[in-house]
């Protein structure tokens, strides 16, 4: 591996994040944005290019001083701010594993303090606007009752979309108790319960495609 900046950012993002580390395509997405706004910023504040930047142009000064130009003259929120501070210090724990001068940067990186951002609101639907869902969803058309499935299975669960569609009926346990298992954020399980009402849907999609556990 070329251990050069250069080289170690290129591996991080094509190699290290996406297949050792396990990083969800928005995570990686989301360093990746992080690593190369911090970049640019250098660039024009410094006017040092990507082939000469090294270990001190990760100090913690700097990287402050990026954040703070963040917040004050891009008007990012608190949470953007957050979430560039994390990819940059990923980006040094990467770095430092490799070549070990990284590691008092990612250190005193850790150090810069997350700034509390305002939690998002969640909305839910409410029964009646979920049963209002599934009364526009015709069933006797194609692939009616698969979203009609869908959509019963989402709300049951309280899943992601990418968490939904990456779902097999092998996940799913009948029984004693009704459960499918679920692959999600940060590549971990979690069994989540069904109502029978669920289990009724899915068992008359089996029967009705064949597929029967």
């Amino acid at each position: 591996m070329n251990r050069t900046f250069a080289g170690l950012l290129e591996y991080f993002v094509i190699t290290y994040a996406k297949e050792e580390a396990g990083f969800s395509g928005e995570t990686l997405r989301s360093y990746y944005a992080s690593v190369e706004q911090y970049i640019f910023w250098l660039k024009e504040k410094e006017r040092v290019s990507i082939d000469s930047m090294d270990t001190s142009h990760f100090s913690k000064g700097r990287i402050r001083a990026f954040l703070l130009h963040l917040e004050e003259e891009q008007n990012v929120s608190a949470s953007t701010r957050n979430l560039r501070r994390a990819g940059i210090v990923a980006f040094l724990a990467f770095a430092s594993e490799i070549c070990p001068v990284y590691s008092n940067a990612y250190l005193e990186a850790q150090k810069i303090k997350i700034k509390k951002a305002p939690k998002p609101k969640k909305d839910f639907l409410t029964i009646e606007e979920y049963k209002s869902i599934l009364e526009c969803i015709d069933i006797s058309k194609r692939n009616g009752f698969n979203h009609y499935l869908l959509i019963s299975v989402m709300y049951d669960t309280a899943v992601r979309v990418d968490e939904a569609v990456r779902m097999n009926l092998e996940d799913f346990s009948f029984g004693k108790e009704n459960s499918v298992v679920i692959f999600g954020k940060n590549s971990k399980y979690r069994r989540v319960y069904l109502t029978s009402h669920t289990v009724n849907l899915i068992k008359k999609y089996q029967l009705a495609t064949g597929v029967v556990r």
